[in-house]
């Protein structure tokens, strides 16, 4: 059962405890306004037959979920839709933004999950070139044990220097190379 919900489209990050079971109850645009830290035993979830989109707006569009080093810390992100609007608009070349793993995860599971593969949105006028969406990359910092990627479609996983993932378990999914 969840210990958090949100709806209406309004989603505090800093009412998120460490340990919470987060459930967004509708479909509706959801704007992350902040980090998360300390993340022990987190699980992020959209309600039965929802698809929330959870988007990034910032200068750096990175979005930093970071346990802390040692807790032997576990993330669940499922059925969500991540994805950035910088603030500034950018209207040319691929563009990327980072979900941020730092810290030390024993486990951190992508199910069900769509991190935006970036792309151009749709012309109004063929003659003009479309607005960038940034991809987004899973960009790991710290050491994750596990990671799993189950039924999602991903952005590139990569490591940052020191960063680590010793198992990466991918099942029915799309990463980006």
């Amino acid at each position: 059962d969840p210990t958090v919900e949100f709806s209406d489209g309004t989603m505090a990050v800093g009412t998120i405890s460490p340990n919470d079971v987060v459930e967004i109850q509708d479909s509706k645009t959801y704007e992350l306004d902040g980090d998360i830290t300390g993340i022990e035993d987190l699980v992020i979830q959209a309600a039965s037959e929802k698809r929330p989109y959870m988007v990034r707006k910032s200068a750096d569009a990175t979005w930093t979920l970071e346990a802390p080093e040692d807790a032997g810390s576990s993330l669940t992100l499922e059925g969500l839709w991540l994805g950035v609007e910088p603030s500034a608009p950018v209207s040319t070349g691929p563009q990327q933004s980072d979900l941020v793993l730092a810290g030390d995860f024993d486990q951190v599971v992508i199910r069900h999950c769509t991190l935006d593969p970036g792309g151009e949105r749709a012309r109004l006028d063929p003659a003009v070139s479309g607005e960038t969406i940034h991809s987004v990359r899973i960009l790991v910092k710290g050491t994750v044990q596990k990671l799993v990627i189950e039924s999602s479609i991903v952005g590139a996983i990569a490591e940052d220097d020191g960063g680590a993932i010793i198992e990466l378990e991918v099942k029915d999914s799309i990463i980006d190379s």
